[in-house]
């Protein structure tokens, strides 16, 4: 099932980070606890210019909404709940 969002919104999934041990030993943890960072998966036209597919974000999940697609869960969120752009893909 494809989902285009309206308005200022945006399509999201969280994505997990690696953090490396000083040993090498590398743990995957999704990080709710400490930031939501997701990847965006869909803009709708409104946002367009503004933040792209594949950009990873750190976002706000307070207000977005939860929706299951084809058996994962993703997030409709309002551009307003994007606090930043994380890397140089937004450049």
């Amino acid at each position: 099932m494809k989902i285009k969002p309206l308005g200022n919104r945006i399509l999201i999934e969280k994505v997990k980070v690696e953090k490396r041990t000083r040993t090498g030993l590398i743990l995957t943890e999704n990080i709710e606890a400490e930031n939501n960072y997701a990847k965006v998966l869909e803009v709708s036209e409104d946002v367009v210019g503004k933040i792209k597919r594949d950009d990873t974000v750190l976002v706000d999940l307070s207000n977005a909404m939860e929706v299951r697609v084809d058996g994962s869960v993703k997030y409709i969120l309002d551009i307003k709940d994007v606090y930043a752009v994380i890397g140089g893909s937004n450049e």
